[in-house]
């Protein structure tokens, strides 16, 4: 699989957008026809090109190696309710207080099941997601909060976010083996090659300064964020939310944990995907460069949509909702594309970094969607 990669030039990138600093059309030499599965290995690890005079491309591209691409009809597996209460209460099990156990009666993915303790901690489980908060009652769901929301609040590349290698009062092998330990305990469908980033209070209030109304974290923090991809045919299945034209939230699939001074302090993931049928086999793929085509076109008939910078595209499994309160889904190879469009002007020839831009620059961050197989733009709300 390949690896997400600093974007060192994403200053470019963005100055890419003021066309009277760089002429229209700048790229990154680089072959994106590509359609046949064994040679996608063959794209760039990072693009560069503007699109027009709206579109600027500087792209972490991630891309399976040895993918293979199918369409599937799939159903949301049903979590382990009392396995997660055991492994995330221990020998504290027996105290936890049964709030409600929804699932046991309703095939609906977004039902939940919730045990709470006296000490102020509570795990959420449903088939579509699990929060587990040892201090909610304090901060609620607060890790969760603050990392889900990060590719919403910022282009810079999350490394820069979080660029310290260790917590300094942290073992980063105890975070790692009690996520671990997590995984198997529950037999919990992810690949064993987590993305880590060390955070302290000072990482987080900084990244909570770009959501603008968040609350602040005013004592130490310390720790480890955790985070774990679920695959299916070598292919990375979505990790993300979206809601679908008729405003139900779709949830990808992924793990993850914030281990810190509390030790095992939370755990979310989203929904994990079984597959019942496969539809089709072996599908044809478009190339990333007919994806890019799609977008492009997709935006030209639009007024006044202001520049659009698309910071990272992966090639990965969508699931795409057929009935969701019978639990029915499809899973389809997607080109999924992070983009943020400015609402604003900003004199690039003064900016020397990225961290120089303003923070308060408003932009409006979306992920779109290419049916990998037909070309089509799947429209999401």
């Amino acid at each position: 699989m390949k690896k997400r990669i600093t974007a060192i030039g994403l200053l470019l990138a963005v100055s890419l957008v003021c066309t009277a600093c760089f002429p229209t059309g700048m790229r990154t030499k680089a072959d994106l026809s590509v359609t046949d599965p064994s040679q996608l290995s063959n794209l760039p690890d990072h693009y560069t090109e503007q699109l027009g005079d709206q579109i600027l491309v500087d792209a972490d591209i991630l891309v399976p190696d040895n993918g293979i691409y199918n369409i599937y009809k799939a159903q949301l597996t049903t979590p382990d309710f009392v396995a997660w209460r055991d492994f995330c209460y221990g020998d504290k099990a027996s105290e936890t207080n049964l709030v409600r156990d929804e699932m046991a009666t309703d095939p609906s993915p977004y039902v939940q099941s919730i045990y709470d303790h006296p000490e102020g901690s509570v795990i959420s489980c449903s088939r579509a997601c699990t929060n587990f908060a040892k201090r909610f009652q304090q901060r609620e769901y607060m890790f969760y909060n603050t990392y889900d929301g990060i590719d919403a609040a910022t282009y810079l590349p999350i490394s820069s976010i979080f660029p310290k290698k260790d917590a300094s009062d942290v073992n980063k092998e105890d975070a790692l083996q009690t996520a671990n330990d997590l995984i198997h305990t529950l037999q919990l469908p992810v690949e064993q090659d987590p993305t880590v980033y060390a955070f302290n209070q000072d990482d987080l209030n900084s990244l909570l300064e770009r959501y603008g109304n968040a609350s602040p974290y005013p004592d130490k923090e310390e720790g480890y964020f955790c985070y774990y991809r679920s695959y299916l045919d070598h292919v990375p299945i979505y990790d993300g939310q979206y809601t679908s034209l008729d405003n139900v939230m779709i949830y990808g699939s992924y793990l993850g944990i914030a281990y810190t001074l509390y030790d095992f302090d939370e755990a979310w993931t989203g929904g994990f995907y079984q597959t019942t049928e496969c539809t089709q086999q072996n599908i044809d793929l478009i190339s990333l460069e007919s994806a890019l085509s799609v977008v492009q076109d997709y935006f030209a008939g639009m007024v006044d949509i202001g520049p659009l910078l698309i910071n990272n595209i992966e090639l990965c499994y969508l699931p795409t909702p057929n009935d969701t309160y019978n639990n029915d889904y499809t899973l389809l190879p997607v080109w999924r594309m992070n983009t943020y469009q400015f609402v604003e002007d900003i004199d690039w020839s003064k900016v020397k970094s990225v961290e120089d831009i303003d923070p308060e620059i408003m932009f409006n961050y979306k992920q779109y969607f290419v049916n990998a197989n037909t070309g089509e733009m799947i429209l999401t709300n």
